[in-house]
């Protein structure tokens, strides 16, 4: 019974989030903006590999001497007899050293409510340029654009997000639209919207 239930809800969590949509008419409320920038920084980080694998730029390599690997294997004489012999295989030296690798730090962030803003990204101050540890540079950057909706006869809030700003923007205050929303989540099929 209980492997019954558990394929159950795996089947759901694979199904279309949009099935038994139905029809609603929204209408715009209002407009949020989000630019980002990830800020990563340098940092240095102890690892270890076979030293014919170490990656340039490592930094306080030491090396350490590993010890060959031996197998005795038999050898038939062909008279009922067998011939033992050694056989050894050296082994790759390791190698421990600090490489420097860039990782997430923080995120500068500007925001704003209004189609009518200026739509700019926010001001970048790194602490040091350049590899040392704990240099910094800029990483991705990401926009995001929400519109509110009102769905009708509902009094709920619904967001739509967009990449697009010229998209967003032509979503006015008070506008009135139909889409779909799903059955199974509630949400807005942000794809079907058009506009009434």
């Amino acid at each position: 019974m209980l492997l019954l239930v558990v394929a159950t809800v795996g089947a759901c969590c694979i199904c279309d989030l949009f099935a038994g949509s139905e029809d609603a008419s929204f209408k715009v409320t209002g407009h949020t903006w989000t630019h980002e920038i990830a800020i990563e920084t340098h940092q240095l980080e102890k690892d270890s590999s076979p030293c014919n694998k170490m990656p340039s730029g490592a930094e306080r390599v030491t090396r350490q001497k590993q010890e060959p690997v031996c197998e005795t294997r038999k050898q038939d004489q062909g008279d009922g007899t067998y011939k033992e012999t050694r056989e050894c295989k050296d082994q790759e030296d390791v190698c421990t050293y600090y490489v420097g690798k860039w990782k997430d730090g923080r995120t500068e962030k500007e925001s704003g409510s209004s189609v009518d803003d200026r739509l700019s990204w926010p001001s970048v101050r790194l602490a040091r340029t350049g590899t040392c540890d704990g240099c910094e540079r800029e990483g991705s950057r990401k926009a995001t654009y929400t519109v509110r909706f009102e769905v009708t006869g509902k009094g709920t809030e619904k967001t739509c997000e967009f990449n697009d700003a010229s998209k967003w923007k032509s979503f006015k205050v008070g506008s009135g639209w139909k889409g779909k929303v799903g059955g199974f989540t509630g949400d807005i099929d942000c794809g079907s919207l058009s506009s009434e």
